[in-house]
């Protein structure tokens, strides 16, 4: 039997997408907080606070990270641990712990990224500081990307770099 998954709920409801351009480029600040009062799922809103708090990142990364992670999560229920290459800011590899967790299906995480920018500490603390409980649950490695090895129970969440691929085999 082939299993089904559900649509994850991407954007917030009607009224609140009326009041902010979801493809913003500009920095969310605390001053944004009210704007995601209404948005659902409550754990989407409480990202957004946290976001907002670190004052580090676009409107737009939090939808595009919300959207990739909800898919990955959904497609990837059983595995425990996720590897966010290219990572970043590292938003991507928080979400899928955080919807992990709020399943009661503890998960660990591994960032990877040749150069961490300064973003992904301050994002980092800030998601820290509302979920306690996930200190020490993402690990953060800057090696090269073509370095990286996982074991058959990591699942890659991303992959943003483009790799020459030899096409006269």
């Amino acid at each position: 039997m082939a299993k089904t998954l559900s649509k994850p709920r991407l954007l917030p409801p009607r009224a609140t997408r009326a009041t902010h351009n979801i493809g913003s480029k500009t920095k969310l600040r605390p001053r944004d907080i009210p704007s995601f009062a209404d948005a659902q799922p409550p754990l989407f809103r409480e990202v957004a606070c946290a976001v907002c708090t670190a004052s580090v990142l676009p409107r737009k990364e939090l939808y595009e990270a919300w959207a990739v992670a909800t898919r990955v999560d959904a497609a990837f229920t059983g595995y425990t641990r996720v590897a966010d290459l290219a990572a970043g800011h590292g938003l991507l590899a928080w979400l899928l712990l955080l919807l992990a967790w709020e399943r009661g299906a503890p998960r660990t995480a591994v960032c990877v990224d040749v150069r961490m920018p300064a973003s992904h500490e301050t994002l980092s603390a800030a998601l820290v500081a509302r979920w306690p409980r996930l200190d020490g649950a993402l690990h953060d490695v800057e090696p090269s990307p073509l370095t990286s090895r996982s074991s058959s129970c990591t699942t890659p969440s991303a992959w943003h770099t483009a790799l020459a691929r030899d096409t006269h085999a």
